[in-house]
Parts: structure tokens; C-alpha cells; sequence
């Protein structure tokens, strides 16, 4: 995990984690949850200035078509 944060803060790089482990998601910046494969929860967590890494962050995910 430190690798990998050192990656995102000196090249920007971003990763996708599909987890259920409480350790992993609090690394995130960005944690989005899937419930019955739709997203139910977007969130930015605190600490971060996750505007200014990935823009758009925080906003509501566009709506997916059926």
C-alpha cells in the first residue's frame, strides 16, 4: 500500500481496488460502495484534497442506463 501511495502522490496514478478489507478502503481517497451491483454510496474521505488529485471527485455519478 505504501508503494502504491507514493505512486499516486509523485506521478499521480490511480488504482482500483475491489475489497472488502476495512485496512484497504482506509487508504482510499475516493470509496465507492456497490450494493446488488449498483452504486449506492460515492464518498470522499476526509484528510484529503481529493479536488485537486482527480478532478471531479465528489460529484454524483451519472445516471446508467438500463
Amino acid at each position: 500500500m505504501h508503494m502504491m501511495r507514493d505512486l499516486r502522490d509523485r506521478h499521480g496514478m490511480t488504482f482500483i481496488f475491489s475489497t472488502h478489507d476495512p485496512r484497504v478502503v482506509a487508504h482510499a481517497v475516493r470509496v465507492v460502495t456497490l450494493v446488488d451491483g449498483r452504486v449506492a454510496r460515492d464518498e470522499v474521505t476526509p484528510g484529503e484534497a481529493p479536488h485537486e488529485i482527480i478532478p471531479g471527485i465528489g460529484k454524483a455519478p451519472a445516471a446508467a442506463s438500463a
